[in-house]
């Protein structure tokens, strides 16, 4: 690839320890972590817990660089040894727009 020659994708575990306005995932982690495997891309994975975890593997050393969606972009005000990389977010892919459309199903 012309960006990495491993991609780990971190995974939040429940994005409602950071903010209680987010919902919490529908899928479990491991359900998520096997959708992502399915993916030529994908390496690895890696699941955490949090804000403070996530930056915490960004203070590893063990990453090159993160890509990161640009909606965050405004957080990373540390110097960290991954270099973020911010990418747009697609917004069709959106767990409340799943969570919607499970909701009004026809069965």
């Amino acid at each position: 690839m012309a960006r990495c020659e491993h991609l780990t994708v971190a995974i939040n575990i429940d994005p409602t320890v950071d903010n209680p306005k987010k919902q919490k995932p529908i899928e479990t982690v491991e359900e998520r972590e096997k959708r992502l495997h399915a993916c030529k891309y994908v390496d690895s994975t890696i699941a955490y817990k949090g804000e403070k975890e996530l930056e915490a593997l960004y203070l590893t050393g063990n990453y090159h660089s993160a890509f990161i969606s640009i909606e965050h972009q405004l957080n990373f005000t540390h110097t960290y040894t991954a270099m973020p990389i911010f990418v747009p977010k697609f917004s069709c892919y959106s767990s409340t727009r799943l969570r919607e459309r499970i909701l009004n199903a026809k069965i």
